[in-house]
């Protein structure tokens, strides 16, 4: 991971309590057949023991047992310890770029959502010349050796997003080429099935669980809007990125393996953010299309009640009516 190079590729990954899922796929990272890269790993002010055990793990005083996880295959081998690496906290920064030191773990000021906590990472790969890319990674995935490589491969002019076969973490099988289509009257994902490439040249979006964004597209379009917490980032970032011009492509050789849910964990906010970003997102973009978006949020909620989830269903019709509530 060194060289004195104009397209260096930082990768950058977001933690949140999660250091149990972050440190096998910093494991399959640093075994990345791309020469030029670094890693920058933001730490989300966890309240439990996170940076602590991300840190001891770089430093080869927390050793971990790997074997019985699904993508043993791509972690072990376990990456030679120490990591060179640097702590900063979110209040040191800029700071200089050190090549002494492949790994830069960011300490967070504070829960700043899934956008807020990426951009602390991105403002700071952004600020090394040498920077032509930024990969986003979810803490929850596993990536292939050469799973970066074809990412940057297919860099080129007015192409601005780039995305990976996301296979499920357990069983393989396939979760989305690249991204999904948008329904603008549901508001709702539409996974396509897999294919080539071709096929999948007009996604809506670039899932953010692997989401090569170039120094041009976010140089035009700016980072990642902090409106949501968490969800439809990738939303609006690929739109506003298409309407700048930027076009996105789905890159098959590209392999990452993703837990879903993982990282978010508790159903309740998963439910609470995608139905009020589905809203926010549909109201800024899609105005025209809000009240049969708005109809179907009533729905769920009529569904969570029939369910037995009265509660659920209460909180749902009240975002409804008030989107722009928090958790």
């Amino acid at each position: 991971m060194s060289g004195e190079t104009t397209d260096m590729v930082y990768v950058v990954i977001l933690n949140w309590l999660r250091w149990e899922e972050t440190i096998p796929c910093l494991e399959t990272v640093l075994k990345l057949d791309h020469d030029r890269y670094r890693v920058v790993i933001c730490d989300n002010a966890s309240t439990n023991d996170s940076l602590e055990k991300i840190t001891a793990w770089l430093e080869g005083s927390l050793a971990l047992d790997f074997s019985g996880d699904s993508r043993a295959d791509l972690i072990l081998p376990c990456a030679p310890k120490p990591v060179p690496f640097r702590l900063l906290q979110e209040c040191d920064l800029p700071a200089e770029h050190r090549d002494d030191a492949p790994v830069t773990v960011i300490a967070n000021s504070a829960n700043h959502g899934y956008a807020g906590g990426n951009n602390v990472g991105l403002r700071y790969a952004l600020s090394d010349p040498r920077c032509s890319a930024t990969w986003i990674l979810n803490n929850d995935v596993a990536v292939t050796p050469g799973a970066l490589s074809p990412l940057v491969e297919a860099m080129g002019d007015g192409i601005g997003i780039l995305g990976s076969t996301i296979l499920n973490y357990a069983g393989g099988d396939l979760q989305m080429p690249g991204g999904a289509r948008y329904n603008r009257y549901s508001g709702k994902s539409q996974f396509l099935p897999g294919g080539g490439a071709a096929e999948h040249d007009r996604l809506d979006y670039i899932a953010g669980c692997s989401m090569l964004l170039t120094r041009e597209v976010l140089a035009a379009t700016g980072l990642l809007c902090e409106d949501y917490f968490l969800f439809y980032e990738e939303f609006d970032f690929t739109l506003r990125a298409n309407r700048a011009g930027f076009a996105s492509r789905y890159v098959p050789a590209s392999v990452v393996y993703h837990k879903q849910a993982a990282t978010t964990g508790r159903a309740g906010i998963v439910d609470f953010y995608t139905l009020r970003n589905r809203l926010v997102f549909t109201r800024r973009f899609f105005p025209a299309y809000y009240p049969s978006v708005f109809i179907s949020v009533l729905i769920t909620a009529g569904v969570r009640v029939l369910r037995g989830e009265p509660g659920q269903g209460y909180r749902i019709m009240r975002l409804a009516i008030n989107p722009g509530q928090d958790y």
